[in-house]
């Protein structure tokens, strides 16, 4: 019963808490954010044809590549049907049994896809070299700009077309 109290809990602040920081934090900035993983472009096709290669080079990424678009529609169709099946687990005595049941098979099944797509992403940031930078990124909130220029170069573009002159001076 703990157990069960403690993941309901859990679920709520892994609703919430999202929403929270946003509202919180640089609102405009999560607005965009939503904005530019919805923009799909031609890059981002030919990013994906790309992916797996040794060098991926792809001329025309913004901030966030296909792979990164591609991530959020997964958490977030993962994350309603964690929330809708939940629902329907928590909320067990006024739904069929049958009904019941399939929720909790789509739970369970979803946690393991979850926990496949965890552990790629752990790989990526904290081992593979040409990802690895991406993780100071989500941490500190900045990356290299030789990194950035790579593989996000028209979002660094635009970044280095934001600053100040004396800035750009400094970088040359």
């Amino acid at each position: 019963m703990l157990l069960r109290q403690i993941h309901i809990e859990a679920a709520v602040i892994f609703i919430f808490s999202p929403i929270l920081a946003a509202r919180l934090g640089n609102w405009g900035s999560v607005k965009e954010d939503i904005r530019q993983t919805d923009l799909w472009e031609q890059a981002d096709f030919k990013w994906l044809r790309g992916m797996g290669r040794k060098s991926n080079p792809v001329l025309g990424i913004g901030r966030f590549n296909a792979g990164q678009k591609l991530n959020s529609i997964f958490t977030m169709v993962t994350g309603t049907l964690f929330l809708a099946t939940g629902v329907i687990m928590w909320q067990n005595p006024r739904f069929p049994q049958w009904f019941v049941e399939n929720a909790i098979f789509l739970h369970d099944a979803l946690t393991w896809l979850v926990l496949v797509a965890w552990l790629g992403h752990l790989y990526f940031s904290a081992f593979h070299p040409a990802t690895r930078e991406s993780l100071r990124g989500m941490i500190l909130g900045w990356v290299k700009g030789d990194w950035a220029e790579k593989h996000h170069n028209t979002w660094y573009a635009e970044m280095i077309s934001r600053m100040s002159p004396t800035k750009k001076q400094n970088r040359e």
